[in-house]
């Protein structure tokens, strides 16, 4: 096929994508920005779905899931979560502390020993408001590409000192949600994945929702995609099932999956609302002060509401989750493009337009 032919066939997959759940006039505007923020990003595929009062509004695919087999995106297109999982890991904590199998407060050395005496002071709670002091450096310094054990792993993470005093300061930590993932396991004796499955995936009927596999057979998957230095599209670097088996956001799902998955919290299923109050309250530091995240969120105001969200980014996928509360409209986007800021952008303008009607 030569060049000009390949752009028009790409051009008419960005328009095209499958059914919007809602009239057809009413996507034409924003399905003209959601385009052009892909093609400023060099984006090939991308999938979105909105949830307004309780239904759905939009849920579509643009472009390309699979780029050289000319596969469009839609609303069953598989992508790697990357940190939104964290949403999850979240979720079934407190799930778990309100089965009395572990408790919020404990010290994570109750469940890991103490390969580093400085953790001695961490509780889990820290772990999941990202206060601990766990050093992110065993993650950024890692061959992905090798296997390695849960206690492998335990001990890489461990043998970094922590980056501050537990409790004092707010810092991203991916290493402190692969230790939740640990703590849940050796609470309950099973991998956190498969107690998320029959917890949360099953009862929500997100049967497209794994923890990501290599080897298995997914229908629908997507490749994950980057971009070289002189921005042309490559496949994803590879990375080994134990750096993609972890709690930090080691799952394949679908916008479609989310929207089950959103509309569950904006219900309150699952767990307490007071479990839910602590998973939305701001932490509170040592030092009296606030950081706006809660467990696994997050946490931000729209014109006085209540606005929660999530972004991530793995192995060539980019995603973004958003909750406007007080307002119903929730917005979930995925791409199969690494380090690109569309996906949180397409979805923070989406929920505008649903919020404002422009």
């Amino acid at each position: 096929m030569h060049r000009p032919a390949i752009a028009a066939f790409l051009t008419c997959l960005l328009l095209a994508g499958s059914p919007a759940r809602s009239d057809s006039p009413e996507t034409r505007p924003i399905d003209t920005e959601i385009v052009a923020a892909m093609r400023a990003a060099h984006v090939p595929g991308l999938s979105i779905a909105v949830v307004k009062n309780g239904s759905v509004v939009l849920m579509r695919g643009y472009g390309l899931a699979d780029v050289e087999q000319g596969v469009p995106a839609n609303a069953q297109t598989v992508y790697q979560t990357g940190s939104i999982g964290k949403q999850f890991t979240a979720l079934l904590v407190l799930m778990l502390a309100e089965r009395g199998i572990l408790h919020l407060d404990d010290p994570i050395v109750k469940y890991l020993g103490a390969p580093n005496p400085a953790w001695r002071a961490i509780t889990i709670r820290e772990l999941l408001t990202h206060t601990s002091g766990i050093s992110n450096s065993a993650l950024d310094k890692a061959q992905l590409t090798l296997d390695y054990t849960n206690d492998q792993i335990l001990k890489m993470i461990a043998s970094y000192p922590l980056d501050f005093p537990p409790g004092t300061r707010w810092s991203y930590s991916n290493c402190g949600y692969e230790l939740l993932g640990f703590i849940v396991q050796k609470a309950t004796g099973r991998f956190y994945g498969d107690l998320l499955a029959e917890y949360v995936w099953k009862p929500l009927g997100m049967h497209a929702t794994r923890i990501i596999d290599l080897a298995g057979i997914v229908p629908h998957r997507a490749p994950g995609y980057v971009l070289t230095r002189d921005r042309k599209l490559a496949n994803q670097y590879w990375v080994s099932q134990s750096w993609d088996s972890t709690a930090d956001g080691a799952m394949l799902t679908t916008v479609e999956d989310m929207t089950k998955w959103d509309r569950a919290l904006d219900g309150q299923q699952l767990i307490s609302a007071a479990s839910y109050r602590q998973m939305y309250t701001p932490v509170r530091l040592k030092n009296g002060k606030t950081h706006p995240y809660g467990f696994g969120w997050d946490l931000e105001t729209y014109r006085g509401g209540r606005v929660y969200s999530h972004g991530g980014v793995w192995q060539g996928f980019t995603g973004f989750n958003i909750r406007y509360v007080d307002a119903h409209v929730d917005v979930v986007v995925f791409t199969n493009l690494g380090e690109n800021d569309a996906a949180e952008a397409i979805a923070r303008r989406t929920a505008r337009y649903y919020l404002e009607g422009r």
